[in-house]
Formats: structure tokens, C-alpha cells, sequence
């Protein structure tokens, strides 16, 4: 008896459901009919018509918009790119400003919650630990002194340049990753941030300025390229190579989720930017180069107008001396 009323209340529900989808599929159509039947009525409506009209003749291969559009855009590309070869370092600033700005929005929470709650990704983590964000003034400094003090009790002369250029390299790896790193430090603490371990957490996201915040731009990032730049530099046969490393342990980093996206991107510019200022610093020709070249157009185009005078005047000049000689040989005729 229990097995029937069983069967029987399920054959009820089977049932009902079947009703229901029914009914659901019925309401689907109609609602498709609907939705196709307006469409058709406001596409045929002469309000539409002016619409597509006024669309076709605006925007289509000949229109007054595209017209007016083309030649526009073409100049903004001309003074873009114009403006990237004269002043490519202010044109860096600004990319790496507008792309942290657009990660910082749109990709860094949703990337670095992708990799942090995902295990595939602990590869990248073992790699991004290997990268001593910390240690590597420890490092370079024993390496500094190992130089110095073995070239001190080495009696010859040959040796002893070797190894002083060596303890000079060094410090000039020295030099740039401490640029690199108070530039690190004073936007740490300006920005900080908080970091992938705090949004995993405390769902915290954001900025809290003057803080103690290590996450931008990031630490790792910024000492790989300062490190491997300047020590490309020294060695030129290794500078591809050592650019390479640095990019992946960048993408490792990122990978990991130790860092967002952006913090990476800025302290692989703040490495950057901290060895050509060590570069500047060391060269010979310092006081005839400028650290920052700021292109004024203004000057430019004085110069160009000034030009375009100068080549005036000497056209006028070579015009008059033709008609001058031809003069003199119809006289002698």
C-alpha cells in the first residue's frame, strides 16, 4: 500500500512538472512573437527610417562624420607619434600611468583571485620565492667586499684591474638598486596599498595613503630589473638574456599572486628608470646630457619658420643672380 501511494505521488509530481514546462514553453513563444512583432513595427515606423537614414549618411565609407573624422584621427596619430619619438620617456610615464590606472580598476582583483585560489599556480609561487627582493644588498655587498679585499693581497698588477673593475660593477648595481629602491619605498608608503593576501583575507581592495602598505609597485619586480639591467650593461653578451629572466620572474610574480598586475608593471618602470638614472650619474658626458628631455614644439616650429625664411631668402637670391646672368648674355649677343 505504501509502494502505491509512493508511485502514485510521483506520477502526480512527474505530472505537474510537465504542466508547468507546458505552460513555461507556451509564455516563451509568445513572448518571442512579441518582442519580433515590435521590432518589425518600430523598424517599419518613420521615426526608424530618419534614423537609419541620418546613421547611413553620417557614418557610412562617405559620410560627412567619416569625413571629418579620418583626417583628424590621422593627425592624432601623426602627433602621437611624434610626440613617442622626441620624448620617449615621457611617453612611458604616461602608457604606465594609463595602464596601471586601467588595471587597477578592471583586472587586479579578478586576476590575482584567480591565481591565489587556484593550485596550479604554486609552481609559480616556488619561482617568484627564488627572486631576493630583500637580500640582494647583501649579496652584491659580499661580492663587493670579496672583490676588494682579494684584489688588496693580490700582488700583481694585471689581476688587480681586473678585480677593482669588478668591485666597480658592483657598485654600480649598488648604486641603481638603491635608487630604485627609495623610489620603491617612498610610493609604498605614499600609495599604500593593500596587498593580494589582505583582499584574500579581509576582502580588503584599495588604497590607504600613508600607510604601510608593500604592494606598489612591487618589490620584486623592481629589484630583478634593476639588478639584471645594470648588470647587462656591464656584460652586453648577457643583456638579452638577463632582460629575459627579468620578464619572467615578472610574470611569475604576477602568476603567483604575491602582486596585482599594476604593481608589477610599476616596478618593472621603476627599475628601468632607476638604471638609466645610474647610468646618467656614472657617464663622463654628464653635463652635456640631460636626465629628462622634455621636446618643446614651440621651439621647433620657430626654428622650422626660421628655416623656412632662411631657404626663402636664398631661393630670391639664386632667382635674381639667374636673371642677372641671363641679362649679361643677351647683352653680349
Amino acid at each position: 500500500m505504501e509502494e502505491f501511494t509512493k508511485t502514485g505521488a510521483i506520477f502526480m509530481n512527474n505530472s505537474k512538472q510537465t504542466d508547468f514546462f507546458k505552460k513555461l514553453k507556451i509564455y516563451v513563444t509568445r513572448l518571442k512573437n512579441d518582442v519580433l512583432n515590435g521590432y518589425r513595427k518600430a523598424a517599419n515606423s518613420p521615426c526608424a527610417r530618419k534614423m537609419t537614414a541620418s546613421v547611413k549618411k553620417n557614418f557610412s565609407a562617405n559620410g560627412d562624420i567619416t569625413k571629418k573624422a579620418v583626417p583628424f584621427l590621422k593627425t592624432c596619430k601623426e602627433r602621437i607619434l611624434y610626440f613617442s619619438k622626441h620624448d620617449p620617456q615621457t611617453t612611458a610615464f604616461v602608457f604606465v600611468c594609463l595602464f596601471c590606472a586601467f588595471s587597477i580598476e578592471f583586472l587586479d582583483k579578478a586576476f590575482a583571485l584567480f591565481f591565489l585560489k587556484h593550485e596550479f599556480f604554486d609552481l609559480f609561487r616556488a619561482v617568484a620565492t627564488i627572486n631576493p627582493a630583500g637580500w640582494w644588498f647583501i649579496i652584491l655587498g659580499a661580492l663587493w667586499l670579496i672583490a676588494t679585499i682579494y684584489a688588496g693581497y693580490c700582488a700583481k698588477p694585471e689581476i688587480f684591474r681586473e678585480l677593482s673593475q669588478k668591485a666597480y660593477c658592483v657598485v654600480f648595481v649598488l648604486m641603481t638598486l638603491t635608487i630604485s629602491s627609495v623610489i620603491t619605498i617612498f610610493l609604498n608608503i605614499l600609495a599604500g596599498r593593500y596587498d593580494t593576501q589582505a583582499l584574500l583575507k579581509d576582502g580588503l581592495y584599495g588604497f590607504s595613503s600613508l600607510s604601510s602598505g608593500v604592494s606598489f609597485p612591487s618589490w620584486g619586480a623592481q629589484t630583478i630589473f634593476a639588478v639584471l639591467l645594470a648588470s647587462g650593461e656591464l656584460y652586453p653578451h648577457l643583456k638579452k638574456r638577463l632582460t629575459q629572466i627579468a620578464f619572467a620572474v615578472c610574470i611569475c610574480l604576477i602568476l603567483s599572486g604575491r602582486y596585482f598586475i599594476s604593481d608589477v608593471v610599476l616596478g618593472a618602470y621603476v627599475g628601468i628608470m632607476s638604471f638609466f638614472i645610474a647610468r646618467w650619474l656614472v657617464s663622463e658626458t654628464r653635463e652635456n646630457e640631460k636626465l629628462l628631455t622634455f621636446h618643446d614644439a614651440s621651439k621647433e616650429e620657430e626654428e622650422s619658420s626660421e628655416t623656412k625664411e632662411v631657404k626663402k631668402t636664398e631661393d630670391e637670391k639664386k632667382e635674381k643672380k639667374e636673371k642677372k646672368d641671363t641679362e649679361k648674355e643677351k647683352s653680349k649677343k
